[in-house]
């Protein structure tokens, strides 16, 4: 979820996707996985969004430390789970795991 901050300040710079644009992507692949209904779709992306805020927002001020954006993003993942049938929360974590990997490669 830390990278979607990093993909912010990138495309601030001209560097990469916007924020929307990798939102869209995101919400794309987990429809493709996971067969995602609309208010599902809908849901998922307003808890990304109000979670994105809030990291960019935290980061920002410097009122968040590692531990605490940690404890967010699990927070975030618990509330996307429950908008999820069990069989789209089985495939979620298959995703997940195999997201998991990319993103960590990915850091700085």
């Amino acid at each position: 979820m830390i990278v979607g901050v990093n993909f912010s300040v990138q495309a601030q710079r001209g560097n990469g996707p916007s924020p929307q644009e990798r939102l869209d992507e995101m919400i794309t692949k987990m429809d493709a996985r996971l067969d995602l209904d609309d208010v599902q779709e809908e849901e998922i992306r307003s808890l990304h969004k109000g979670f994105y805020q809030e990291m960019r927002a935290a980061r920002q001020s410097g009122t968040m430390d590692r531990e605490a954006m940690r404890a967010k993003r699990q927070e975030n993942e618990k509330k996307i789970l429950a908008v999820l049938t069990e069989e789209q929360q089985e495939l979620y974590e298959q995703y997940k795991d195999e997201w998991q990997p990319a993103r960590k490669g990915r850091r700085r």
